[in-house]
């Protein structure tokens, strides 16, 4: 329960720093010379892919909270349930939590 309410107070304090680093590199990258430069063949893709251009615009937006605030916490999730997938995969094929299960099944079933 400690780590529950420790993790909600981490949280609470980080999102905000989160948010404001995020706006501050989506606005480095708007004006940066690379991007500007970059217009002819971003016009030139949207115009060839308008759904994927405006669907990607639409993740890329710091503003709407289905825009890259959202975009963010997905990749995180999925980040996190591959992390814990393979620590718990390793964690059932580990040799002493099967002895432990099967000395546990062999006392249940007498």
């Amino acid at each position: 329960m400690i780590a529950v309410f420790a993790l909600r107070l981490v949280l609470r304090r980080a999102m905000p720093l989160a948010k404001h680093a995020t706006l501050n590199a989506v606005r480095k990258v708007a004006n940066s010379q690379m991007w500007t430069q970059s217009h002819p063949v971003r016009t030139r893709l949207s115009e060839r892919y308008p759904r994927l251009s405006g669907f990607i615009k639409r993740r890329a937006n710091p503003h709407v909270a289905t825009g890259l605030p959202l975009t963010l916490i997905v990749i995180a999730a999925l980040y996190l349930l591959s992390v814990f997938s393979g620590l718990t995969e390793e964690l059932l094929e580990s040799g002493g939590t099967i002895k432990v299960d099967d000395a546990v099944n062999a006392w249940l079933n007498g």
